[in-house]
């Protein structure tokens, strides 16, 4: 990580959606295509197969979990979900520990990589 070129970028969040699961559904809200993420992404996926480790082959969908084990009793209208989409800034990469404690899912940071 410490070897990635990490810019500083505005992200755009402006949809929203779910990965269905048996048991409920998550719940997400996504950014706006982003080449800057999607450079970076590309980028440390190489640096980390190339060290010989194992990562998933899915398609990078960038979002951030809005609920889990979410069961609706009738299909929702996601463009009511939103309003207008928003905007922030980021300017850090972290290398995330995703860890269920007490039947809760907990996230760590492990390490993090700033912009230069």
């Amino acid at each position: 990580m410490d070897q990635l070129t990490v810019p500083s970028m505005r992200l755009i969040f402006d949809h929203v959606g779910c990965f269905r699961r048996d048991g409920g559904d998550i719940w997400w809200i996504g950014l706006e295509p982003n080449k800057e993420l999607l450079a970076l992404q590309k980028e440390l996926y190489h640096r980390l197969t190339d060290a010989d480790l194992s990562l998933d082959n899915r398609r990078f969908s960038p979002h951030i979990t809005l609920a889990r084990q979410v069961v609706l009793g009738k299909e929702l209208d996601r463009n009511k979900l939103l309003g207008e989409p928003f905007a922030t800034n980021a300017d850090t990469v972290s290398l995330m520990l995703s860890e269920r404690t007490g039947g809760r899912l907990t996230y760590t940071e492990q390490y993090a990589v700033a912009s230069r």
